[in-house]
This record gives C-alpha cells, structure tokens and sequence, in this order.
C-alpha cells in the first residue's frame, strides 16, 4: 500500500513510549494515525528501564497496564548509592524496571490494535512544506511524501527527522555526559535484586536494575573527556570496574548504541499548529532520578488533548509550549540541582555520609524523592 493514498489525521515519528502512547490516543479517538520509526520491533533501547508511578498511573489511564505487561516487571522500592567508601540505602517510590525491547514493542502492539498503521525500518523527514517524506529501509533514494494534519515528532534524542528544518534546533552544552547501557544476563554482584544500584564515580556514573529471569538493565553517564580516553576495551565494562563493579563483557546479553550529550533544549516544540514535539525530541535533562520514560509518557498524555484541538480546528497557538515549560520547570530544578552535586564527588560523598549516619536527613531525601515521583492532579487534569 502506498502511504500517500490515504488522507492522514496524524503523522507520528517514533515509536518509543512518546510516540507510541500518542499514536493510541490519536487512534481509540478515531484519527487516521501513521507510526513510524527507522527500527525494526522489537529492538533493545538505552535506558535504565526504570518506571515511576507517575509513569505507570498514565498506562493505567489509558488502559495499557495488560497490554504493556506491567504488572509482570520487577517491583523496586529502594535505591542503594554508593560513591567512593560512602554507602546509603534510601526508600524510593514503587518502581516498576521494564526491558524496554518488550516494553516498546507492546506499545507498539497496542497501538496498531487500536487501529494505527505502523512501520517500522522507516526513516521520515519533516519537509519545509509541513508534509513529511517517508523512507524504507530498501535503499530507494526518494521515498515518498505523505500528507497529514498533524505531525507528532518522538524520535528521540538521535532522531534525524527535524535536521533539515533550522526551526527546531538543539542547544547542547559538550560537556554534558553521554549515555551507555547493556542488558546482563545476570545480576552483578553486590548488586540486590529488590533495589536499584547506584554506583558514582569522578566520570559520572551507573545504575543496574534488576530485570525478569535474573538479568539487569545497566545503564550510565559518562564523561565525553573519559570516552575518549577509554577506547581499548568496552567502555561500559571499564566504567563499571573503575566504580568497583565486576562486569565482563561476556556478561553482557545486548550492548546498546551509546547516546549523544544528554542534557539539551530545542529553540521551539511546535510549528504552524500542526507539528508537535514530544518525548526526549523536545527536550532532555539528564535523569539520575529515573523520570526518562515517565516524562515521556507524560508529556504523550498531556499532548492528546492538544492535538483533538489542532484537529478540531481550535488549537491556541503556543499552548503546547507553555505546557512543556511548565512541566519541564519543575524536574529542571531538581535534576540540575541533583546533576551539579554529582559533578563534585566530595560533594556527593558527604550527602550519602549524611544520609547514612543521621536517619532524619536520609528520611528527608527520600521524602523528596518521593515528592517528586508522586502523581499530580494536574497530570490527569490535562488529560481530559
């Protein structure tokens, strides 16, 4: 079937957790709705694979806990620190840790049950026209230009699709860290299967989570400068042993392609009243605090009412916007507070000192952590 042939309500590009949330809301509402991602399902994914509750109250929401298998994913309620000799153990809200091969791909899944066409080895590039030019993965040079009302882009922070449109620049500082992660098939050890671990070190840091059937989701930060320095081996297994982790490559099942510079800003997340960012491709702060997915599928929730009204006809221009500068504000403040205390390792060490040996400080930390993780009533409000 040619794609051009049909009279599109919506384009999504990207199929992670923002763009396949987004493509089944558009669709249970009826909306003709193209998905689209250059990969093909299942696939593995850099992440930590970590799912607040804010995160998994939106899957219940939309009635994908089944569907995403969520309720089968490990339980986490603790967070074990650690960072030079200084050690801390501190209560974090329930976690749930997905392997994100699984988990994207049922997104996926549910969203083409609820009637959205999708294909996946297909790369798509927002024209200057507003229209969208589809390419398969055949090596056939032109592709073909496809039409919709609106363009949902979600491809992420390596997407490719907005690098032709000097309106949707990114601002990216060098020195931020880049991402690195694998799938282990099994535990490391000193690593406890009902916590996340958290190991920090002078070039950044990593977490293990324990997945089903004894595996671990690892994934880290790290400083461009120490990547560079450190090409003669894996360099997530020698990131591991230099925070005293024993990894070996052959523990490692799937090794993910590394990320570019975490933390970035794009000059806008919307054009014309028709295109719409969404997810990591409309902005990323580094997560040590585990929000990746729970933002991305937040901001898909809070997007869909704004996308009836494109469609509808009687959108406010600027509105998803402003309603990303304000759910952005909020986590900006602490993830950048909690990014600049792990850019100083005396720092960090004496607040997991401090967590440690007085038991009212550590409460207060896990308090705010549980603060921030917890569901907002304006989260269900903005769904409505």
């Amino acid at each position: 079937m040619s794609l051009n042939t049909t009279q599109w309500d919506a384009i999504v590009i990207g199929a992670g957790p923002a763009g396949s949330l987004s493509a089944y809301l558009l669709a249970r509402e009826g909306f003709r709705t193209l998905l689209t991602d250059r990969a093909e399902f299942p696939r593995p994914k850099l992440c930590g694979g970590c799912l607040a509750p804010a995160g998994q109250q939106v899957l219940r929401r939309a009635g994908l806990v089944s569907a995403s298998d969520l309720d089968d994913a490990p339980a986490i309620n603790r967070l074990d620190l650690q960072s030079g000799n200084q050690r801390t153990r501190l209560r974090v809200p329930g976690y749930r840790v997905v392997d994100r091969r699984d988990f994207d791909a049922n997104l996926v899944a549910a969203a083409q049950k609820a009637g959205t066409v999708f294909r996946g080895r297909t790369s798509a590039s927002l024209e200057a026209s507003g229209q969208v030019r589809i390419r398969d993965d055949t090596g056939n040079s032109g592709g073909e230009v496809v039409r919709s009302r609106v363009v949902v882009v979600a491809d992420g922070l390596k997407g490719t699709s907005l690098d032709t449109d000097p309106r949707f620049s990114w601002s990216v500082k060098e020195n931020n860290l880049v991402g690195l992660g694998a799938i282990a098939r099994k535990l490391p050890t000193g690593c406890a299967p009902d916590a996340i671990t958290m190991l920090h070190g002078v070039h950044g840091y990593l977490g293990v989570a324990p997945l089903s059937e004894g595996r671990a989701d690892i994934a880290a930060a790290v400083s461009p400068a120490w990547l560079r320095q450190n090409r003669a081996g894996p360099p997530l297994v020698s990131l591991a042993g230099s925070l005293g982790l024993k990894l070996m490559a052959a523990d490692c099942e799937t090794t993910m392609p590394g990320s570019p510079h975490l933390t970035r800003r794009r000059s806008r997340v919307e054009a014309d009243g028709t295109v719409f960012l969404c997810g990591d491709a409309a902005g990323y702060v580094e997560p040590f605090t585990g929000e990746g997915m729970t933002w991305a599928l937040t901001a898909a929730e809070r997007l869909s009412p704004r996308l009836r009204e494109a469609l509808g006809g009687n959108y406010a221009h600027g509105a998803w916007t402003r309603d990303l500068k304000a759910e952005s504000r909020r986590r900006r403040i602490l993830c950048r507070s909690v990014g600049s205390m792990l850019r100083k390792p005396r720092l960090t060490r004496a607040v997991i000192a401090a967590c440690e040996s007085l038991p009212p400080f550590g409460n207060a930390v896990s308090g705010m952590l549980a603060a921030f993780h917890a569901e907002r009533n304006t989260t269900a409000a903005g769904a409505a």
